[in-house]
């Protein structure tokens, strides 16, 4: 009898360890689906970044033709200027605005 209850004792054990592995087992992958959660979160999170970035780049490059646009239309006004600037009513406004600062 005692061997039996040796045997009882022995076997309640291993069942007890094999609880207990079992829980840790359960524990361990709720911990990993709660990375894997986490994870997925920071993957939506960088997945909505990237397109703001993307929208905001496109934003951008729409500015950018639109200055070019502009600046295309402005050259030829430029052009025109920079011959007016050599020309002897530039020279002479010059002129009249050094002598105006000098009197006032």
């Amino acid at each position: 009898m005692k061997n039996l209850s040796l045997a009882k004792r022995d076997y309640l054990l291993l069942l007890a360890k094999q609880k207990k592995y079992i829980r840790t087992l359960e524990n361990e992958e709720g911990k990993k689906e709660g990375e894997i959660k986490e994870l997925k979160s920071v993957i939506i999170d960088k997945d909505s970044k990237i397109t703001t970035l993307e929208k905001d780049k496109e934003e951008i490059e729409k500015k950018v033709v639109t200055l070019e646009m502009e600046k295309e239309e402005l050259t030829p006004d430029a052009l025109e200027f920079r011959e007016f600037k050599q020309t002897k009513i530039w020279k002479g406004l010059q002129k009249y605005r050094e002598i105006k600062k000098k009197i006032f």
